[in-house]
């Protein structure tokens, strides 16, 4: 749904409209109607009602009065959005989280009281999974983390030295907080419940993106190993099914999963995960799928280089990857002068990305296209032993300006760099300075980056 006109423009009303599509369990509509990011863009929403619910409130058990909270919560964090008030909102949306969770509680002794119960007409039913709530979960801990890192920039760029920063930082620590208790709210439903499967998933993503965005990468190890037992589960169960249906869920943490790895240097399982977001992810017009298709896809042809393999151009001019088609043209020619160009051009996209230090290696893919283009072409692999002074010398310091020429000991640390990755078949002969390569299928197709530490 893209129209406004969902939105009823009362507080009261809009309760109504809440209660209505929780009675239908319509998770989709509820989920748009509980849209904060669209509702407090809202001109015409009538906020003349100040009576807010207290934030102290003590919530009960009664699953209609959690719903009526909830809504009100959530009308109050988009009037103080709308009036710029981040404080106020966040701890409405805490709250509104908090009923959200008295709301799964109450399925989930629904749930139990089942399963203590033998008696196959008190079985679980429909009525008492709440998986059609997933989209709303999922809305809720977005909304909390975004408000979060708002509620945090905003202490940190604050001038005034007494402001109470505690508040602003809390921020963070109170949306952590709120998602570990939401785990385990979901440990107790039973494993056959789809909201227990993938809610994790749900957890994991807001809290590796909480970290993402404050750059505390060693922070995510913890919450990774919280899925990586259900990530074995879904995927088991999921190559069981004759129609698979990837969740977005599951899409979203491979793809933060495969980025850590790449922090982590295992090049070869994070090829894996972005390899799976890509084929998996909805071929569709919409701005999202392209988005995601192009993002994981950037990974995915980088990582790849890596071990040798070469990127087909046109999938990346469908997606737009422009950036990398510049940079892998000068690869391809064995232009290190061009390629370091393009490396400086897309700097802050490349730190934005989180790829500058693993694409700067891809200088050695250029010097060892040079040497080929040499062994191949100009020497037409007439002899197998190319001196350093003058060849490969020469060659490396082509087209480059005289302060960036490469000495003999930097062109040694290149070539054994190269040897040690599998890019040229050879050794170093140190005693006449050259280097000797095999006859045989010298460049080799397949490599192997085990990691960029210690690189040339």
């Amino acid at each position: 749904m893209s129209d406004d006109f969902i939105y009823c423009r009362n507080q009261n009303d809009f309760v109504d409209s809440i209660l209505d599509a929780v009675e239908q369990h319509d998770g989709l509509l509820l989920d748009e109607l509980l849209n904060v990011s669209r509702m407090y863009k809202i001109d015409d929403l009538d906020y003349d009602d100040t009576n807010e619910p207290n934030l102290d409130q003590q919530l009960n058990n009664d699953l209609e009065l959690l719903w009526k909270l909830l809504s009100r919560y959530h009308w109050f964090v988009c009037r103080y959005l709308y009036l710029n008030d981040i404080d106020r909102a966040f701890r409405h949306q805490s709250k509104k989280f908090s009923c959200l969770m008295g709301i799964l509680n109450y399925y989930s002794n629904r749930s139990t009281d089942d399963d203590h119960n033998n008696d196959p007409i008190h079985s679980t039913t429909n009525d008492d999974d709440p998986s059609w709530l997933l989209p709303v979960f999922n809305r809720h801990a977005h909304e909390l983390r975004l408000l979060a890192l708002l509620g945090n920039d905003e202490g940190n760029n604050d001038d005034n030295d007494t402001f109470e920063t505690s508040n602003s930082t809390s921020t963070i620590q109170t949306c952590n907080t709120q998602l570990l208790q939401a785990n385990n709210v979901l440990q107790r439903f039973p494993s056959t419940i789809k909201l227990k499967k993938v809610g994790i998933f749900i957890i994991v993503n807001q809290m590796l993106k909480t970290y993402y965005a404050l750059h505390k990468f060693n922070l995510c190890t913890y919450f990774i190993s919280k899925a990586e037992r259900p990530l074995k589960q879904y995927m088991q169960e999921e190559n069981t099914q004759q129609i698979h249906r990837y969740s977005s869920y599951v899409l979203s943490y491979r793809y933060f999963l495969g980025k850590h790895l790449i922090l982590k240097h295992d090049y070869s399982s994070a090829i894996a995960h972005f390899d799976y977001v890509f084929t998996n992810c909805l071929n569709s017009n919409r701005s999202g799928s392209i988005k995601n298709k192009q993002q994981s896809l950037l990974y995915l042809v980088a990582l790849k280089m890596l071990h040798g393999s070469t990127p087909n151009m046109d999938i990346l001019e469908k997606y737009e990857l422009n950036e990398l088609i510049d940079l892998i043209k000068p690869i391809r020619a064995g232009s290190l002068r061009l390629f370091r160009e393009k490396l400086h051009e897309y700097e802050q996209f490349l730190f934005d990305t989180g790829l500058f230090f693993l694409i700067e290696n891809f200088k050695l893919l250029a010097i060892r296209n040079l040497f080929h283009t040499y062994v191949y072409h100009i020497d037409h692999q007439q002899t197998n032993k190319i001196p350093f002074e003058p060849t490969l010398l020469s060659l490396l310091n082509f087209d480059l300006d005289q302060e960036n020429y490469f000495t003999v000991n930097e062109l040694i640390d290149i070539l054994n760099s190269m040897i040690e990755k599998g890019m040229i078949k050879g050794y170093i002969s140190y005693t006449v300075r050259t280097l000797v390569v095999s006859k045989k299928d010298p460049f080799p197709r397949q490599f192997h980056f085990s990691s960029l530490l210690n690189s040339s």
